[in-house]
This record gives C-alpha cells, structure tokens and sequence, in this order.
C-alpha cells in the first residue's frame, strides 16, 4: 500500500485521479509492445518527475523523499530518450542502406542495358566473317548481335548495316542448306540382280533399302530374318505386285521362284519431312523418313485389295484394315494418325494414296 501511495494518481485517494491514472498507466503499458521499451520508460517517468518535481518546488512533502524519485524520473527518463535515439538512427540507417541500393541496382541495370545495346570490339569483328565457317558459338553470337541490333541508333545501325545484312543473307541460305542436307538419305546398298534361287544379304547383295522388281517372270519373293522370321511374302511380277521396297538386314535369307531376274535397286530418294500427299506400295515404310508425322487419309488406287497396318514405335498395332476398290471387301479408305518412327507395312499393293488431311 506504501508503494501505490507514492504512484502519481494514486497518492491522494481521490477517485477521478485514480481513473486517470489507470487509463494513462494502461497506455503506457500498451506502449511497451507497441512503440518500444525507450518509449515505456519516457511516459513511465514523466508522471513522476513533473509531479515530484512541483511537490519539491512547493515543498509540499519533504526533500528527502522527493528528490529521489526526481532524480530517478531523470535517469529513466535519459535513458528512455537514448534508446530511442538509436532505434530512430537505425531506422534512418537502414532507410539509407535501401535507398543506395535501390539506387545501385537502377545504376546496375543501366550499365547492363548499355552493355546490351552496345556492340563489343569482338562483335565488330565477328561481322567481318563467313556464316558458313563460323562454329556453334560464333552463330549464338551473331544471334545476341541480331538483338542488339534493334536497340541500337540509326547512326550504329548504319555503321555495320552492309556486314549485318549479308551476314543474316548468309545465315538463311546455310540453313536452308542444312534443312536440305537432313532430308538427304545415306544410301545403303548396291544395285544387283538376282535370278531363281535362294541367297543371303551380305554375301549375295549388300545390306539396304532396295525397290525389288521383276524384270523377267512372276513368282514368289520370300524374305527370311537370319532367326527365320519372316519378312516379305509377296507374288512379284505380273500378275503380283510391280515393286517392293525392302530393308535387307545381314544374314536375312532371300528366296525366288518362278522369276528369271529380279532388280535390286537402292533407295536414293531424300527423306519426306514435309507433309504432303504420297504413294506407298509393299511393303514397309518408316514414318519420318518415307512420310512425313500428320493426319492422313489412306485409299487404295493401284490395286483390287491392300493390307495395311500400321505399328507405333513400341510395336503396337494402331491400324489395321483392308483396303479395296471393291464394296464386297474391306474399307475404301481409312483415317488415321502418323507419329515419327511408326512403321507401315503395306501387303499385296502396287500403291495406297495418303492425303494430308
């Protein structure tokens, strides 16, 4: 009870200066959560140090016990207003340290898109050279040059327009060039003739992609995998199919009769990248190298009936139907996907259209 009676607000016993009190002591206790403990302890020590300070300046109670409480009022009350010195001045400090680094990174990012825009001695050089001889880093750089080269003034625009243009000139024409080169087929394989018999690829004909016909006589035209699989069935000549085309593998076995000579001719034509209507006749044919990946509609125009099937890359049939020009078998055409490195095997046709669709 002495304590509270030395507590402004509380000294006299009066009501209305005790509501007072609690009210202001309550926000001062807020303050310490809120605002920081500097700011606690300046409004804790305010009370005391103005009311004990009038209390000694009337002399209204005696000096040895209000200038203690005066004095201690001071030192919180310094202490109070140092603590909040330092946290303003952090403040300040770390408001600084943001506004030079903002103002750094707007430096830094000035500098960089300078740098961006600007050509560099190496640039300058590089545009003297041939596309054709430049290797993979050189052709990403002239590609970070043609970005450059939008933001650059018209004034440096005209400096290296000459260069610029017969080096993007230069650029077209050689990946045209390469677009070319990977439509180009290697060829396998050497042209041969072969009569009535049975023969090995490898020692009678060279492993390839061949178009077989028969050039005199028709009969079968068997094809065995070295692990006896078969691989072509077909009756070649007339009546039979005209042509086949066949992948030799080593060792597989070839087997004709009843044909006097059957050509072998290597396949020289260039891959089919682009989509575009083409023929295909026995037997099989590679999706990304003989037709190009797309939606086609497969017809049969070159013969009476057709097997057509068609495999995906994991060996799956997606397609399988018979296609003929006749209502009393099989379906006259049919609809369906390609993907790259599906396989089409096509059994007794002289040729089935596919169109884009």
């Amino acid at each position: 009870m002495n304590i509270l009676m030395m507590i402004p607000g509380f000294r006299s016993g009066k009501l209305w200066k005790k509501i007072i009190a609690i009210v202001y002591y309550a926000i001062t206790i807020i303050s310490l959560f809120s605002l920081g403990f500097g700011i606690f302890l300046i409004l804790f020590s305010l009370p005391f140090l103005i009311f004990y300070t009038i209390d000694l300046i009337g002399k209204i109670i005696p000096a040895k016990k209000a200038l203690p409480v005066v004095l201690a009022g001071i030192i919180l009350m310094v202490i109070g207003f140092n603590m909040q010195s330092r946290i303003n001045n952090s403040k300040s400090d770390n408001k600084t340290a943001v506004s030079t680094q903002e103002e750094n990174t707007k430096t830094e990012g000035i500098k960089n898109e300078s740098n961006e825009t600007k050509l560099t001695t190496s640039d300058l050089k590089l545009l003297k050279g041939s596309y054709k001889n430049f290797e993979e880093e050189q052709r990403t750089q002239f590609a970070e040059i043609e970005e450059k080269y939008d933001k650059l003034s018209e004034n440096d625009k005209n400096k290296i327009k000459d260069d610029f243009d017969r080096l993007s000139k230069e650029r077209d024409k050689q990946v045209a060039e390469w677009q070319q080169e990977e439509k180009k087929r290697t060829v396998k394989g050497t042209a041969t003739n072969l009569g009535a018999g049975t023969f090995t690829a490898g020692k009678d004909v060279q492993t390839g992609t061949y178009d077989v016909t028969a050039t005199s006589g028709s009969g079968n035209f068997i094809i065995h995998s070295d692990d006896g699989t078969s691989i072509i069935n077909e009756v070649l000549g007339s009546p039979g199919v005209n042509k086949v085309r066949v992948v030799l593998p080593d060792s597989a076995r070839i087997q004709i009769s009843g044909i006097n000579k059957v050509h072998f001719t290597p396949v020289t034509s260039d891959y089919v990248t682009d989509k575009q209507q083409v023929i295909l006749y026995s037997r099989y044919w590679l999706v990304g190298q003989d037709i190009a990946p797309g939606r086609y509609k497969a017809c049969n125009n070159k013969s009476s009936s057709s097997n057509l099937i068609v495999y995906d890359s994991s060996g799956m049939s997606k397609t399988n139907e018979i296609i003929s020009n006749s209502s009393d078998i099989g379906v006259k055409e049919v609809t369906f996907d390609l993907e790259n490195d599906d396989l089409i095997t096509i059994g007794g046709s002289n040729g089935i259209t596919f169109m884009p669709q």
